[in-house]
């Protein structure tokens, strides 16, 4: 990795020559090695990476950070690493850097000093697996990559629908895989991408676009602070890859710019506060320590201590099912008195609280001041010092009301504390809370205990909950739930009905008691990207502590493509964060779940059964329908595709090696042209707004949301032909309450005309999609027989549901699965299509075999 300094004064170019390694010289590429060392208080002095002297920059506990150099010649995975400490004990490892993020572990026990070590167990080897998976994707979301070569050599890859990732994997060679490789790939807007590239960097991805970039590994350490959630530089975030004692390890991805040497340091805590400094990321070794913040939850006040209590103590619910017996919820470990106790009466929704963690007679005073801090719940109260029920000891207690915004903290947080008088604090770990905290509150509001099917808090550690993908059965739904396996505690479920492009989200994750009939927007976030997703809360008579939250999105949203390959997701309701759940086995379900849910790729092109007709120069009876089958499910997957765009553009037959002839060549002729003029003209729709009136007399409610990066106009025409303008911004969504067959264009801010839509006779939502300037890669033309003499070439746009058919016709795909516009509509049965007017026959063709 090469570090590029940002350009500013001559201060900025000294500093890069005395961070430089001298032996290196200039074409050198620097990197930051993290060595675990054994034992902790071994004292490194000196380094060799690969035989070369590498430079000590800091030290973090028992982790130490080294500069190490690719003598020019690029870097590899397997490394040898030999470190000597200040007694004189060598020991050498070789090392896999790559598959360990580049962070070793170097051990002294057992060895002598001078003795040296060759081998040890270092933190990989040179051995493991005979072949590694490698990714590589655009950096531009919008672009797939049509075709891969390495070195000039063609490569196969793997390609997935719901994200522009291909995968590949490589064979380890004698010295190691061959990272440094001549990358060329085929992009779906035409252009190509040649570039040298290390496949073996960033953990075997590589970013296509991002060259002039690379990514430093920071060490951002709090003592005494909470758990650290969020890092962000200059108002960037950066990822967070591990905890590392006292703070977390973080990668921070930089541009051609080159890294930023001084740097804002912003974290986030895991109980809510933030904190910030200021330093010189350079010169400080990708080291930063923040302070914590004011408030936090570890201090045990100037006269005082502070206890910490974490496993082996757990969180347990001691149900109550009738009004004499309390309900119970309480902290402690296996065969001990509990640190923390709850006590409510089923019904009464009043709770108190004891802290016996504080310690008998620690707290003095009967009235002692607490202050709690949950989550993001922060709050004091006036206690009393109390006898547990059934215990002899007096310690701090409260009274609560069962809605108190405490037990939301103690749900959706991961640490809970409380002081007393300023100056004793306890400290409670709110790992495993989730579960017992509800049920126990759920418990005192209600009886007999009610049970709600809602899962809330971090449950990222809860693994009777996963991801399940539930076929349609019998004409029904296809459905993506996170749940248990009965299907009794849910996170959130989406449903649709197959190929018709819109799901249903319905989250469980609710704050309680929400009425009906209320907006919401539901923030989600997946390994720092994410979005908010505006819906409305329904109720149901089978849940019983509030309401459910409905939202109507696009089966390609970028939420799917999150879900499908991220860590974890962060769920938040107008703000508030609600629910963390793991995406442990989510790709499997989630990509069969959107397969499901988006318009066929190919609409009724190949039917069973079909036997060729009636004549056709490429028929031969009784073939066409297994082949049709076949060709069907080829073209189920995103490459076959990519694969059949390219030979039609390159000038092949495409038809897999079909017979020649003067029909053939006319079939090709005639796509060909149609090819031509779509890629003229990709935005036949915008030159068919002549169409939009009249207006039909019923109201029809069309919802447009923005899914490109850049604001829009969006202009409705009224009954006059008037249209009225709306300015959508990125990830804006706007619904229009318009007369069915209401015509609208989108247009950019220079207005010029993207696309157009016409409302149909039902309730639509409408993505615009971050591609609609430019042609479909993914279009199909098919060529239709109308009578003697003519043909018709019919061009489908899948990603934006568009059906252009020679002549003029545009039509669009409803949620229905229809195929209208206005007063037209096409049907597709078998090879069959016919076109309609207002009822008038237009068209009534036949499909020509092999297209």
């Amino acid at each position: 990795m090469r570090i590029i300094f940002q350009r500013a004064a001559m201060g900025a170019l000294v500093l890069f020559a005395a961070l430089a390694l001298a032996a290196t010289g200039a074409s050198a590429a620097t990197r930051i090695l993290t060595i675990a060392v054994t034992p902790s208080d071994a004292d490194l002095a000196s380094v060799r990476f690969n035989d070369r002297p590498a430079r000590l920059l800091s030290r973090a506990g028992n982790l130490v950070f080294v500069s190490v150099d690719d003598g020019g010649a690029g870097f590899g995975c397997d490394n040898t690493i030999s470190a000597t400490d200040s007694a004189g004990r060598n020991k050498s490892v070789r090392a896999n850097t790559c598959s360990t993020d580049w962070k070793v572990a170097i051990s002294f026990v057992g060895v002598a000093p001078g003795g040296g070590s060759s081998g040890g167990s270092g933190s990989g080897s040179s051995g493991g697996s005979a072949t590694q998976t490698f990714s590589i994707r655009p950096a531009d979301s919008d672009l797939r990559i049509l075709t891969l070569s390495l070195n000039g050599a063609p490569k196969a890859f793997t390609a997935f629908s719901d994200t522009n990732r291909i995968e590949f994997t490589l064979r380890r060679g004698s010295s190691g895989y061959d990272c440094n490789q001549r990358i060329t790939a085929l992009l779906s807007d035409g252009t190509t991408y040649d570039r040298t590239g290390n496949l073996c960097a960033n953990d075997f991805s590589y970013v296509l676009g991002a060259d002039s970039g690379a990514s430093e590994i920071l060490t951002i350490l709090a003592p005494g602070a909470p758990r650290i959630t969020s890092v962000s530089i200059n108002g960037s975030a950066a990822t967070i890859i591990s905890l590392v004692p006292n703070g977390v390890r973080a990668r921070l991805t930089y541009g051609a710019d080159g890294l930023p040497c001084s740097a804002r340091v912003d974290v986030s805590f895991a109980t809510g506060p933030s904190a910030r400094t200021t330093t010189n990321l350079c010169t400080g070794g990708f080291e930063v320590t923040v302070s914590q913040p004011s408030g936090g939850s570890s201090g045990g006040g100037s006269s005082g201590g502070g206890t910490d209590y974490a496993s082996p103590h757990a969180w347990r619910h001691i149900v109550s099912n009738d009004t004499a017996t309390p309900a119970r919820l309480v902290y402690q470990r296996s065969g001990a008195d509990p640190v923390f106790a709850a006590y409510c009466m089923p019904g009464t929704a009043v709770v108190s609280a004891y802290f016996p963690g504080f310690g008998n007679n620690r707290v003095t005073g009967s009235s002692p001041s607490l202050v709690f801090e949950a989550g993001d719940y922060a709050s004091r109260a006036t206690g009393r010092i109390d006898t547990v029920p059934g215990g002899s000891g007096r310690y701090p207690a409260v009274d609560l009301r069962a809605d108190s915004g405490l037990w939301s903290g103690m749900i959706a947080g991961l640490t809970f504390s409380v002081t007393a008088d300023g100056r004793q604090s306890i400290s409670y770990s709110l790992r495993g809370s989730a579960g017992p905290v509800r049920d126990f509150i759920q418990n005192c509001r209600t009886t007999p205990r009610p049970f709600g099917p809602n899962v809330i808090g971090d449950v990222t550690g809860d693994t009777s909950l996963g991801w399940r993908y539930l076929p349609p059965s019998g004409g029904g739904k296809a459905r993506l739930r996170f749940s248990d396996a009965s299907g009794e505690r849910i996170g959130l479920e989406a449903s649709c009905s197959p190929e018709a492009g819109i799901v249903e989200l319905v989250t469980h994750s609710m704050p309680t008691g929400l009425p009906s009939g209320r907006n919401f927007n539901l923030g989600w976030s997946v390994d720092g990207s994410g979005g908010s997703l505006p819906g409305q809360t329904v109720s149901r008579s089978s849940v019983d502590w509030g309401a459910l939250g409905f939202i109507r999105m696009d089966a390609e949203h970028a939420f799917y493509r999150a879900v499908a390959a991220g860590n974890a997701l962060t769920l938040s309701v107008d703000g508030r964060q609600m629910a963390r759940y793991s995406l442990r086995g989510s790709a499997g379900p989630t990509r069969q779940f959107v397969a499901v849910c988006r318009p066929r790729i190919v609409y009724d092109d190949f039917a069973d059964g079909d036997t060729g007709g009636s004549g056709g120069s490429g028929g031969s009876g009784g073939s066409g329908g297994s082949g049709g089958q076949e060709a069907l499910d080829a073209f189920k997957t995103l490459i076959d595709i990519f694969a059949t765009i390219q030979n039609a553009g390159s000038g092949g037959d495409g038809g897999g090696g079909r017979p020649g002839g003067d029909a053939d060549r006319e079939r090709d002729r005639l796509i060909a042209a149609a090819r031509t003029d779509y890629n003229a003209n990709p935005n036949k729709a915008c030159g068919m707004t002549g169409e939009f009136s009249p207006p039909g007399p019923r109201p029809v409610r069309t919802t447009f949301t923005n899914d490109r990066r850049v604001p829009v106009r969006l202009y409705a025409y009224d009954r006059g032909g008037k249209r009225q303008l709306t300015v959508l911004g990125p990830g804006d969504r706007y619904a229009d309450n318009g007369n069915a067959l209401l015509g609208y264009e989108i247009a950019s801010m220079r207005d010029e005309c993207l696309t157009a839509y016409r409302a149909p006779r039902e309730e639509t939502a409408l993505t615009i999609r971050p591609v609609v300037e430019r042609p479909d890669p993914a279009v199909e033309i098919s060529l239709y027989r109308c009578g003697v003499d003519e043909t018709v070439a019919v061009v489908t746009e899948p990603t934006r549901g568009k059906l252009f058919i020679e002549g003029g016709h545009v039509l669009q795909r409803t949620d229905a699965g229809e195929w209208r516009w206005g007063l037209k509509t096409a049907s597709f049965s078998g090879r069959d299509m016919v076109l309609t007017q207002g009822g008038r026959e237009l068209l009534n063709c036949r499909k020509v075999p092999g297209t």
